[in-house]
């Protein structure tokens, strides 16, 4: 009951907030409202083609590039390596950190200043044990929206590092429901398989809940409410290129937190 009662809490505030700093955006063109219609229903949406074969390509070689450039401000996990503010060493990742498409659907998604803070290039490899991209599952946010896009620069299948995501966690209602059924617990972000598995079998209603595996081409767009629970398939097999945009609305970006993702940068 506490854990519940402190979520609400939480949810009301981050609601109150957002308000105080609404800002009217442009109306998005017929595209990117189609892909906000389904980012609010669903927590998710997919995009194909968004970037061309060879456009991939080439962004894989930019990724080994910086890779071999900065190898002691990239981070290497067992099975992730993670380029942070790659648009700030790279022409071509910088026009998809900057592309106008993905800056009026954050516009419009967070109704408020808006910052892409930064771009992240990752490579994932296969290891015995690893938890793939995201460390596992996880929610980026518990109780403040936020968006990302990630772009795949590979094929991905089931195996290769597809984009797990669990459709209906994203709401501010679903969250409260998770809590109060004590299937989460307040301010948790990290998740088991087994917790995962709990929630999408015991799901109903208006409170059901499907997981979703994001099996695409290179050039797939797959844009996200990260509040929803999600998380990157550990790699069987095969190598996962990615760029990932993690837009904020600024009245949720401390000062701390924007200075601890810059000490991340590849360029610091």
């Amino acid at each position: 009951m506490l854990s519940a009662a402190r979520t609400l809490l939480h949810l009301t505030a981050a609601a109150a907030q957002d308000r105080r700093h609404h800002r009217a955006a442009a109306v998005p063109s017929g595209e990117v409202q189609s892909w906000l219609d389904t980012l609010h229903r669903q927590g998710f949406v997919v995009v194909p083609n968004f970037y061309s074969v060879a456009e991939c390509v080439a962004l894989r070689a930019e990724i080994d590039r910086i890779l071999t450039q900065y190898p002691t401000t990239t981070e290497h996990l067992p099975d992730d390596d993670r380029i942070y503010g790659a648009e700030r060493v790279s022409p071509l990742i910088s026009a998809y950190h900057a592309d106008a498409r993905l800056v009026a659907l954050a516009d419009a998604f967070h109704q408020a200043p808006t910052l892409n803070l930064f771009t992240l290039a990752n490579r994932v490899r296969p290891v015995p044990g690893g938890l793939g991209s995201g460390g596992g599952w996880h929610r980026d946010s518990v109780h403040q929206r936020q968006l990302k896009t990630l772009l795949y620069l590979t094929d991905v299948q089931e195996g290769t590092g597809a984009y797990q995501y669990v459709a209906g966690s994203h709401r501010p209602a679903d969250l409260l429901r998770l809590t109060r059924a004590g299937q989460v617990a307040f301010n948790q972000n990290r998740l088991t398989e087994a917790e995962i598995a709990e929630i999408v079998a015991h799901g109903h209603g208006p409170g059901a809940y499907r997981q979703h595996t994001v099996t695409a081409p290179a050039g797939t767009l797959v844009i996200t409410d990260t509040r929803g629970l999600h998380r990157g398939q550990p790699l069987t097999h095969g190598v996962r290129y990615a760029l990932t945009n993690y837009f904020f609305a600024r009245h949720h970006l401390s000062a701390g937190s924007e200075a601890r993702f810059r000490k991340l940068f590849v360029d610091r």
